[in-house]
């Protein structure tokens, strides 16, 4: 330990250092730490001096070895509720001026954490949740907050490129099963917003969904969970047609047909509708038969229909 640059006396210094000796490595207790704090409590650093300290420490970062000692001292050290609360308390209000936030900007730059790091930053977290209070606050803080153009550039760059694990997704789309969407409630996005998600989407297509997520889908939305729902007002033979079951069974008419009308033999493009042979309202045990179906052109389809009303 060194004492230079102070103003202690060699018998001062001497006991100091008498005092420390065999102290390395052994961690304070609970009672020499309150001492420690208490005493720190009572003494008031000047402005001056802290302005010294600070262009003291200009330019100087502990090395590898010390973060390691310091990291290994760190770890399982958790701060009891009350010095928790002291903590809280003593930062209330605490405002850092603009020359501050920007030099801990500058000091973060181009800081890159190893994977270690992030690993042990997310099992820290693991298990923790703020409470409903504290969301309370955060949400009043942030309220009419913007984030500037320059930042919202620099998030964008930071997520370019950056993909979501399955389990990841999965994580969330637990997470969220059952909340409501509170950052869209009441508000509209702005028709710049509305046009910039629109470029964002242009020729890009959605995977095409498995049978079973679509039916889950059409469970969800049946009935009266669906917000169309009037009270069942709706004739039977429209709700069957809104149906999943009935859609696949159009999906493989026209898949066997080769989307093509059988009729006139019309290309693979236009309208086209899968036609009962047996009549939809009379052959109810027909109606996802696909022998009983057929692809039709709309013109072909409305040529049929007229037939067999004037038969």
């Amino acid at each position: 330990m060194g004492f230079r640059g102070t103003n202690l006396s060699e018998e001062t210094k001497k006991r100091i250092s008498e005092t420390l000796k065999g102290r390395k490595g052994r961690p304070h207790s609970d009672e020499e730490r309150e001492k420690i704090s208490e005493s720190n409590r009572r003494r008031e650093i000047s402005l001056e001096t802290r302005k010294k300290m600070s262009e003291a420490a200009k330019g100087k970062s502990p090395s590898k070895e010390t973060r390691e000692k310091l990291s290994e001292i760190a770890k399982n050290r958790y701060f009891s509720e009350e010095t928790r609360k002291k903590m809280s308390e003593s930062l209330k209000g605490r405002i850092f001026p603009e020359e501050h936030k920007q030099k801990l900007s500058n000091a973060l730059k181009g800081r890159i954490l190893s994977e270690k790091h992030k690993q042990n930053i997310s099992e820290s977290q693991i298990g923790k949740f703020h409470s409903k209070e504290t969301r309370e606050k955060i949400s009043l803080r942030l309220t009419g907050r913007f984030l500037s153009e320059e930042h919202c550039h620099k998030l964008s760059e930071v997520q370019k490129g950056k993909t979501l694990s399955e389990e990841h997704r999965a994580k969330l789309s637990k997470s969220k099963k059952g909340k409501p969407n509170l950052f869209l409630k009441g508000k509209s996005l702005s028709q710049k917003h509305r046009q910039k998600l629109s470029e964002a989407r242009k020729g890009k297509k959605l995977p095409p969904r498995s049978e079973e997520y679509r039916r889950k889908q059409s469970e969800a939305h049946k009935g009266e969970k669906c917000h169309f729902w009037k009270g069942g007002i709706s004739k039977e033979n429209w709700l069957i047609r809104q149906t999943i079951k009935y859609r696949l069974w159009r999906e493989a008419v026209f898949a066997r047909d080769n989307w093509t009308c059988q009729e006139c033999g019309g290309a693979i493009s236009g309208y086209l509708n899968a036609h009962h042979i047996k009549p939809f309202s009379n052959h109810h045990e027909l109606r996802f038969d696909i022998d009983n179906g057929i692809t039709l052109c709309k013109e072909c389809h409305k040529n049929i229909h007229q037939k067999r009303e004037c038969a």
